[in-house]
Parts: C-alpha cells; structure tokens; sequence
C-alpha cells in the first residue's frame, strides 16, 4: 500500500505546468534540496518516486527544449527499492544555475511560491499518515536553501520549525491545520480531502470516547456514592437510630434502598412531595452524619464495656 506521502507526490506530480517562471521556481525547489553536482559538472538528481523523476524530467525538457539532454531514468535495485537516477549535462547544468539566480519570489509572486514549495516537498518531503500522527517534513542537505524555504513558509504564514538530524537540516510542522494549509499550498486538493476526512473522523472518534469516559466516570462515583448511602442506611436500620429520624430523612432512606440505581434528581421525583436534587444530596448527606455519629457512639459504650 502506498504511503501518503507518495499518495501527494503522485497527486503533485499530475498537476499542469504553469508559467515559464512558475516551472522554474518548481525545478529550482527540486534541484537545490536534492541535487547533486558530478566531477565533470553535469548534475543529478536520485529518488525512489518514479512519478517525481518523470515531473521533473518534463519540467526541464519544457523550460530547455533544445538543449536538454536529460539522460531519462536509469534505476538499480537496493534493499528492494528502486532509485531512479537523472542526469542533467554541463550545458544544461549552467543554463539552469543562471536562470536560478534571476529566479524571484516574493509576495507578488505568490503562484512560484507555491511552485517552489512544490519542488522541495516532492524531492525531500514527507507527510505521515493522519491516521497515526500529524507531522510534514523537509529534510535539506544544503543549508544555504533553509532561509529560502522558510520565506516561502512565511508568505502564506505558516511558521515552521527546523532541527538537525544526522546530516540534514528538517524543516518541519505538526500542527493539523498547518499542514492543511501546506497541502493546499502546493495543490494537493485530493489528498487535502483525504486528510481532512480523517482528521475530522479522528476528532468526532476522540470526542465520543471523552463523552463515554466522562459518562463512565460519573456512573461510578453515583454508584460508590449509592453503595456508600445503602451501607449508612443500613447500619441506622440495624441499630434503630433511622425509625427515630424526622419523616424526610425516612422517606429519603427508603426511597435509596428500593432504588439503588437511581439519580438524586429521580429520588427527588419520587419523593411526596417531590425535591429538589440539592434538597435529595442534603437528606442523605445529614444521614450519612447520623450514622457516623451514632457509630462513633457505639464504639465509645464498647470501649466502656
């Protein structure tokens, strides 16, 4: 089963080329996170997705119809997994750094920002399954790119956060929202649909078990507190104490051993006449003193003895 990430590289992959400068910007994302300068000074650029190897291609073969000599796709296997090589040549290579360095991006130039974002998830980027986390990351080689790309984050005011790890630099963010928006940034609509089905669904998911947890929490402090009012009960029975209580406090008592399951607000219902559930807690809570105190007097007479 493909991962999500290769689930909006493919999706990306499929969208139709802009503008000459927007091509650009995409290719410049591509290149600069991932690509990697030969001795004789042709270039290339290494990745296990077939379907990034084949946009880039087209995007260089659209912006240097003529000189391009892209080398397509040679692939080798390694540990069951297929890299996809492209080699770009010296000509080409010198052609493409100079029309990098005249490349623009900035507020007024929002389509190439969203173009060059586009390049750098689909050569170094990673987004995990909103199933099991919500985490977007680029992991760069090449430092000097990081300030670039968290400009290009900062025109659409997401705020990433970057850490080091092992040789890369990881520009990344796991806030849900953010990486919808990123998603939506770069035109991965489907896949933005798919995320957000399954975050709401992770939500509502979430929702219903803190309702049941709370639903559950409470049933059992009723039942403790029910248990805990039988036991005072019983122990006023025992000694005689509760037939000397005013009517209230035995019609309350009564009612509490016939319906152990009931609320105080259904006690109160059943009472002649009816109260209030303050008025319910406040009966049962003076029994409970009763009963402590005239065990507490017990003992002491025990003691006596």
């Amino acid at each position: 089963m493909a991962s999500f990430s290769s689930v909006v590289k493919s999706e990306l992959s499929n969208i139709e080329p802009g503008r000459s400068c927007c091509v650009l910007a995409e290719v410049a994302g591509s290149v600069c996170t991932n690509a990697r300068a030969q001795p004789d000074g042709s270039m290339i650029f290494v990745t296990e997705n077939s379907a990034v190897a084949r946009r880039l291609f087209k995007l260089l073969k659209e912006l240097y119809t003529e000189i391009i000599q892209v080398s397509y796709m040679s692939s080798f296997k390694f540990k069951k997994h297929t890299n996809y090589t492209l080699t770009v040549p010296v000509e080409a290579v010198s052609v493409l750094k100079n029309d990098m360095k005249q490349l623009t991006i900035n507020q007024d130039q929002l389509c190439c920002a969203r173009a060059y974002l586009r390049g750098v998830f689909s050569a170094v980027g990673s987004v995990s399954d909103p199933q099991k986390s919500y985490h977007l990351e680029l992991a760069v080689r090449n430092i000097e790119v990081i300030e670039p790309i968290i400009q290009c984050f900062n025109l659409f005011a997401l705020n990433p956060h970057v850490i080091q790890r092992k040789n890369n630099h990881v520009i990344y963010i796991k806030e849900a929202d953010q990486i919808v928006d990123f998603l939506n940034i770069v035109q991965a609509h489907k896949a933005l649909l798919k995320y957000e089905d399954v975050r709401v669904l992770k939500s509502v998911r979430n929702d219903v078990n803190r309702l049941v947890n709370c639903e559950t929490a409470n049933l059992d402090k009723t039942v403790d507190a029910a248990v805990r009012q039988i036991e005072y009960i019983k122990q006023l029975q025992q000694n005689g104490v509760l037939y000397t209580l005013p009517e209230p406090l035995q019609q309350i008592a009564r009612l509490r051993l016939e319906n152990p399951d009931a609320s105080l607000k259904e006690l109160g219902e059943m009472a002649n006449p009816p109260v209030g559930k303050s008025g319910v807690n406040h009966r049962l809570k003076k029994l409970e003193q009763i009963a402590e105190s005239s065990g507490n007097n017990e003992n002491q007479a025990a003691i006596k003895d």
